[in-house]
């Protein structure tokens, strides 16, 4: 469980960098599997859906509030 400085930091944090993709779900276990044969750890985080907005949920899948954190602005001067 994350700590509200945790959190903070997973929502807004840098310089950890990973791939994302997305597949159909149908697609998922062969992806994992392929992914295990060429010795690279995959982890599911998620999926997309078509509602819009973003929601934040706990590991039981229950709602969480967002909370108002300002990540880093790449383009703003100073």
């Amino acid at each position: 469980a994350l700590d509200e400085e945790g959190l903070r930091l997973a929502l807004t944090g840098g310089e950890d960098y990973e791939l994302l993709l997305a597949v159909p779900p149908r697609a998922c276990a062969a992806l994992l599997r392929a992914a295990r044969r060429a010795g690279e750890t995959l982890t599911e985080i998620g999926v997309v859906e078509e509602a819009p907005g973003i929601r934040l949920l706990d590991a039981a899948g229950r709602p969480m509030p967002l909370p108002r954190v300002r990540g880093f602005r790449h383009f703003a001067g100073g």
